[in-house]
């Protein structure tokens, strides 16, 4: 039988490979299957959002998200998935916030804002925006300070990211922990106000509003605003071409100026040129925001210099004459802050631009005849103003505001009289055309308004200062309705109504029983202003017999008692000054003396306010001029309080203190009691 012989095979490619190379692999294994396991992974990150989409966040699914998040092979792709996936929990569910806390996710974000996928960075911008919103992860977010990451996402080429990363700055900085010195501190480190200025040109809108929110947000905490750089960068956007950047930035300087921690830093970056350029802009909004700042910032001395400083005096003209009837109100709101300020009186109150602004009380426009009154009145409180406004005609406008129905016009008309009147020089121009006759006639009026009858009032008790003008207002007929004005609601009313009486008294005999009656059950008013002006009307009053008779009517003595106790220093003055007028009079000197009102006085005389003590030392003085007066003090013991004042440091003090010392040792009887007494040493030592 032949041996079996082995037959050759014939040659195969896979026999030619392994016998062709050296035993092992000679690919890198690891690396061809690094796709197959990113496949594999995002197939299982998948399907676990998918199947916890709607349930609870527990702690071991967070550890997952966790997990997947720090994988070193998990796509971009994956990665996004699981942060649009929180962020939309997060967005939703106030539980989310509290599980991210629980998980410390938040130290990976720093690391998810340097990833190279785009979709990445703009999901964490987004995750750190919701939770720095969030009052109860707010404080967590800025512990980890991913503020020098953002700042540098503010240059990524992609508009998304650009806009996630300012939006992110924004909340940062708006949370109510970014209030804290630290925070603000971290914000401003990192130096992001000049890129945010720079985004604010950008092409996409979405990019410039966030530019714009964030920029705004860090300069409105006290650090921002106070920081120069960061206002420097908004003081550039008044240069913008976009109208809302620069209202927007209107809008910051209105309100950094209108606090006075933050208005120095306005003034340092010194916004007033461009501000002024801008009153001529073709935009309404933008010269009416303009304004509006402006008008803040003028409302310090040296932001109304830096106005000035800036021309803006010399578009005032120009600005009056503008068919926008806000821009003229506004105009004439930053030249009544102007002639507010004492520094600036020579270059405000020239002719030219006061004559514009007493033109505008005949603006058709009401709100504008408002302004340009509130800014005469301010401009008339100083007597070069009132010289000027004087010069500029204003009275002759005075009739036809106090003839219009419009409340605030009566009442600035009422002040502008008022403010000129109080100036000793203008009071003969301002009789001249007959005020009280016009303040008079509107107490006519049905529908007079309220807080026109107060500054009514308050025109005519400064007109009545002088005989001229009380004799004026009486012949005008204002006591007819002084007694109606007595009982109005208003205290303010009742108050210059009284305030009126007493000037008219001053200067003539007016007393009625109605109006002295009237006038002590005033002294029971809820209001210490009401009764300390009752008191002066009743003063004056009482000058005459017939008004003591209308006061004892009113039974006076009993309050008069009780206010010299009252805790207010000028109610307690009048009081005395009552009780010194009235013991003048014989007929009722008697009834005071029964009354031990004088004995209300050593408490006084012991006091530390000057003018109480005057007019204590004034009324005891009157009383010991009598002999029966000077007898009961004397018996009362209160002259050993008087002797003290002899030492008082006030002039008038020591005068009446002398005086009542004279009216005592010129009777015989109290000459002798004094020098029995211990008075007598006690007015040696005090002498000596």
């Amino acid at each position: 039988m032949p041996r079996l012989t082995h037959r050759r095979s014939s040659d195969s490619i896979r026999s030619w490979w392994s016998d062709s190379n050296s035993q092992g692999p000679t690919i890198n294994l690891h690396a061809a299957t690094k796709p197959l396991m990113r496949v594999l992974y995002r197939r299982q990150a998948l399907a676990f959002l998918a199947r916890n989409r709607d349930t609870p966040l527990s702690t071991d699914t967070m550890e997952i998200y966790s997990s997947y998040l720090t994988l070193k092979y998990l796509s971009g792709s994956t990665k996004a998935a699981v942060l649009s996936h929180l962020c939309s929990r997060v967005l939703r569910e106030d539980e989310a916030h509290i599980a991210v806390l629980d998980l410390a996710l938040l130290p990976t974000a720093t690391e998810l804002l340097t990833s190279r996928d785009t979709n990445v960075r703009v999901l964490t911008c987004s995750m750190l925006r919701h939770l720095a919103q969030h009052e109860t992860t707010a404080a967590a977010v800025l512990a980890i300070n991913p503020c020098t990451q953002l700042e540098s996402l503010l240059r990524d080429d992609n508009h998304a990211v650009v806009e996630g990363a300012a939006n992110a700055l924004f909340w940062i900085a708006h949370s109510p922990e970014a209030r804290h010195e630290s925070t603000s501190a971290a914000v401003l480190a990192v130096k992001p106000c000049r890129q945010l200025a720079s985004l604010l040109w950008d092409d996409q809108r979405a990019v410039v509003e966030s530019a714009e929110k964030a920029l705004f947000s860090i300069t409105h905490s006290i650090e921002g605003s106070q920081d120069l750089d960061a206002l420097e960068c908004v003081a550039e956007l008044l240069e913008s071409q976009n109208a809302q950047v620069i209202r927007s930035t209107c809008e910051l300087f209105v309100r950094l100026s209108s606090q006075e921690t933050t208005a120095v830093s306005v003034l340092q970056v010194n916004p007033c040129p461009q501000l002024i350029s801008l009153l001529h802009d073709e935009n309404q909004a933008v010269l009416l925001s303009a304004s509006e700042a402006l008008y803040w910032i003028a409302k310090s001395p040296e932001g109304a210099q830096a106005a000035v400083n800036a021309h803006f005096l010399d578009s005032v003209a120009e600005l009056y004459q503008s068919p926008i009837v806000d821009l003229r109100r506004w105009t004439c709101k930053i030249h009544g802050e102007l002639v507010r300020h004492e520094t600036l009186a020579a270059a405000v109150f020239c002719a030219r631009y006061s004559t514009r602004l007493v033109a505008l009380l005949r603006d058709k426009a009401r709100i504008v005849v408002r302004s340009a009154a509130q800014a005469l009145c301010w401009m008339i409180a100083s007597p070069e103003g009132a010289q000027a406004a004087l010069k500029a005609n204003v009275l002759q406008y005075i009739p036809e505001m106090l003839g219009t129905p419009e409340p605030v016009i009566r009442a600035r008309a009422c002040t502008i009289l008022c403010e000129l009147a109080s100036h000793q020089m203008m009071l003969s121009p301002v009789l001249a055309i007959r005020p009280c006759h016009l303040l008079v006639a509107l107490f006519r009026d049905a529908n007079l308004n309220i807080v026109v009858t107060e500054w009514a009032l308050y025109a005519l008790s400064q007109i009545a200062t002088v005989p001229e003008g009380a004799e004026t207002a009486l012949n005008a007929g204002v006591l007819d309705y002084i007694a109606d004005f007595f009982e109005s609601p208003k205290a303010q009313v009742r108050r210059w109504a009284c305030k009126t009486l007493g000037k008219l008294a001053y200067h003539k005999s007016i007393a009625t029983s109605v109006l002295g009656s009237q006038l002590v059950s005033l002294l029971h008013d809820d209001t210490v202003e009401v009764v300390e002006c009752a008191l002066y009307a009743l003063y004056g009053i009482i000058a005459s017999t017939e008004g003591v008779q209308a006061a004892l009517d009113g039974d006076v003595l009993v309050s008069v008692f009780g206010l010299m106790e009252s805790p207010n220093v000028g109610v307690r003055r009048r009081a005395c000054e009552i009780l010194g007028r009235l013991v003048q009079h014989k007929f009722i000197a008697r009834e005071i003396l029964n009354s031990r009102l004088y004995t209300q006085l050593p408490p006084l005389l012991r006091g530390q306010h000057s003018e109480v003590l005057e007019s204590a030392a004034y009324a005891l003085n009157r009383i010991v001029a009598s002999a029966d007066g000077a007898q009961a003090v004397m018996d009362a013991r209160v002259v050993a309080s008087a002797f003290e004042l002899l030492n008082s440091p006030s002039p008038n003090i020591r005068r009446w203190a002398r005086q009542m010392l004279r009216c005592l040792l010129k009777q015989e009887s109290m000459f002798i009691a004094i020098l029995g007494s211990l008075l007598y040493e006690q007015l040696v030592s005090t002498l000596q």
